[in-house]
């Protein structure tokens, strides 16, 4: 057990998830850990996510509201604005922390006071409570940062709409010192609905966005190997709107960084079988 004398700053955004946030402020009021705060960011919802969250009559929890939605980025730092704790961490509404997730990950900082965050393994949730025990990347829940070193770094980037999260885990890759726990402390739900799981007109031109501001942000640190795996899914997303030449030029571009990477040239293929049956009789006639 670790000495509780560090107050640790939970935030947690929110916008219409009233059937939901229930099941993440629960997941953080039974920690292990008890020298908490956390700090409720509700933007601008229109569902009873107020009446939800006061309904947990607890001191430690901060609930503040934005007059209108601002986005999940912003939410972000109005969350860091009012935190109190030496230690930050984040939980997205639909998600949840495992009871020793904090205490784990407090006592990991302390016993290597170099390092500036820890990281721990999570697992996915389907709808159906289907488990995937591993994920291949991390997720901004499964950090535990010192707010002095989460201050080095800058706040969340309000550009992004759905990608601010993977800006700030690359700042906190590229310039901070870290360390993993390889243990499961944090469960992350497929939520129908939510915002990385939309793929309408409009939510993929913002994720196209969103993955162009991340290469031109960091193009001269991120390896060609990663580049070449957000371009490639740049031309997915393309690919997805029908927009078949200009995806076939992002698996192109993604293949000619990775060419030891076979997968953009299927998409290539396949771009061009998908033109040709949209446009061939056309081209044919001319």
């Amino acid at each position: 057990m670790v000495e509780k004398n560090s107050l640790v700053s939970i935030i947690i955004p929110t916008y219409n998830r009233a059937n939901l946030v229930q099941r993440a402020i629960k997941s953080v009021l039974t920690q292990t850990y008890k020298n908490i705060e956390i700090i409720v960011v509700d933007d601008g919802s229109e569902d009873n996510t107020e009446e939800i969250v006061r309904e947990f009559n607890d001191e430690r929890i901060k609930y503040i509201r934005n007059k209108e939605n601002k986005g999940v980025a912003a939410s972000r730092n109005i969350g860091l604005k009012f935190s109190k704790g030496k230690y930050i961490t984040f939980l997205d509404s639909d998600d949840e922390f495992l009871p020793e997730k904090i205490e784990k990950q407090v006592e990991f900082l302390k016993q290597r006071e170099e390092l500036d965050f820890v990281v721990c393994e999570g697992c996915r949730k389907n709808e159906n409570n289907e488990i995937k025990l591993r994920r291949k990347t991390y997720s901004l829940l499964q950090v535990l940062i010192k707010k002095d070193a989460f201050e080095k770094i800058g706040n969340f980037d309000e550009n992004f709409y759905f990608a601010d999260d993977t800006d700030i885990l690359i700042r906190m890759m590229y310039f901070l010192k870290y360390d993993k726990i390889n243990e499961i402390l944090v469960i992350i739900h497929n939520t129908p609905g939510s915002l990385s799981s939309k793929e309408d007109f409009s939510s993929l031109i913002k994720k196209i966005n969103d993955k162009k501001l991340i290469v031109k942000k960091y193009k001269n640190l991120l390896t060609s190997s990663k580049i070449s795996h957000y371009y490639y899914s740049i031309g997915k997303d393309y690919l997805k709107l029908k927009n078949y030449l200009i995806a076939c030029k992002y698996f192109i571009k993604s293949y000619i960084l990775n060419p030891f990477n076979f997968e953009p040239i299927w998409k290539i293929l396949r771009c061009f079988i998908f033109w040709f049956f949209k446009n061939g009789k056309n081209f044919i006639c001319k």
